[in-house]
């Protein structure tokens, strides 16, 4: 079983909720992880804007299934994250799929 990453980062208000890397198989590997951390983070689902970057086509099962549960999937340009203690996160270039980037206005 070939394992590809992820990338997730949530920001609210300005602010860096969660930057992390996942490992999944399967789209909705990818769906768990986000709703946990909309979830988790007390998000507003309706609020959530979930953007997309990288390898990731609109018409692919991830999107789909995102699309189920969120209102708002967009793409958006690439990005390179730097955490707290300045290492980087890999180039979102060399992910099989895609970052995501949740954004919630409220």
């Amino acid at each position: 079983i070939l394992l590809q990453q992820f990338v997730l980062c949530v920001e609210h208000a300005g602010k860096r909720l969660l930057l992390q890397q996942y490992a999944y198989q399967a789209p909705e590997d990818i769906l768990y992880r986000v709703l946990q951390a909309v979830q988790g983070l007390q998000l507003d689902a309706e609020q959530v804007v979930v953007t997309l970057q990288g390898l990731v086509a609109p018409e692919s099962a991830t999107v789909q299934l995102l699309q189920q549960y969120l209102a708002q999937v967009q793409w958006g340009q690439m990005q390179h994250y730097t955490c707290a203690n300045n290492k980087h996160m890999p180039n979102p270039a060399t992910l099989a799929l895609a970052d995501i980037m949740l954004t919630c206005a409220s």
